[in-house]
């Protein structure tokens, strides 16, 4: 009983995160005339994987070494898209 409560928590809150990235993401589509080159998939992924690392830390009371693989990939992908942004940034 406790476990359907706690993956309804978890569930509910990853949705929601999901939905305010792409409501973020459009807004900034519409009205900002933002131009979007990369994969929203991969944006929508690392947005999952922080979701799930700050939910593990919330609900489950991890530590940050028991979180350490997680934040070691968002780090990894922050590099990642910091270094292709660097390259792909062109100033006009």
């Amino acid at each position: 009983m406790t476990g359907d409560f706690i993956f309804a928590q978890v569930s509910t809150r990853l949705l929601v995160l999901m939905m305010q990235v792409l409501i973020m993401v459009g807004a900034g589509v519409l009205f900002f005339h933002l131009h979007f080159i990369g994969s929203l998939f991969n944006m929508m992924t690392v947005a999952l994987l922080g979701g799930v690392v700050f939910l593990s830390i919330a609900i489950e009371g991890a530590t940050l070494t028991e979180v350490l693989p997680q934040l070691l990939g968002l780090a990894v992908w922050s590099v990642i898209t910091l270094f292709i942004a660097i390259k792909a940034f062109r100033w006009e």
